[in-house]
């Protein structure tokens, strides 16, 4: 060991200092990409991330919920196409539900996740072409009187359809 100014410097624990604060650094500069959902109909695949994303967990300074500027997946549809959304396994356990949009008229799934939901297919009504659909992951709030608990959206993937000739 050297000797400086009457202390001793141990570079074994100096180097894993240094090693230790620059993969911090390097750390503090990476995000995880937010998740994609693949939606596919026609022998076509899109993926898109979300158009909102909330995280989940509350901190000292609120919220984290920054409206995203899309982006909005497209797919040309006929009347009566089915769509299949791929929901990727960060999401499977998350209360989710689609909102499913027919023109002026639209539905909500109902969905139960005692298992984990990887897929879902959605096939208009005979007679109805699907417009819009919203993958919408769920957080409880509680209602403004105070006495029950709301659902709403805190993450939200969007699918837009271009309709094409009839069927």
């Amino acid at each position: 060991m050297r000797k400086v100014s009457g202390s001793r410097i141990r570079v074994p624990q100096v180097v894993s200092a240094l090693a230790v604060a620059g993969l911090g650094l390097g750390l503090a500069g990476c995000t995880a990409p937010l998740p994609s959902i693949t939606w596919y109909a026609n022998s076509t695949a899109v993926e898109a991330g979300p158009t909102l994303y909330c995280e989940l967990a509350i901190t000292d300074r609120g919220a984290n919920c920054p409206e995203l500027d899309g982006p909005t997946a497209t797919l040309a549809l006929k009347p009566g196409d089915p769509v299949q959304i791929n929901i990727p396994g960060e999401l499977a356990d998350a209360p989710w539900t689609l909102v499913i949009a027919y023109g002026d008229e639209s539905e909500r799934t109902a969905i139960s996740n005692t298992e984990k939901t990887y897929s879902y297919t959605v096939t208009p009504p005979e007679g109805k072409s699907i417009t819009q659909i919203d993958l919408q992951i769920l957080t409880p709030v509680a209602t403004q009187s105070g006495s029950g608990v709301d659902y709403v959206p805190a993450q939200l993937w969007v699918l837009k359809v271009i309709p094409v000739g009839g069927q």
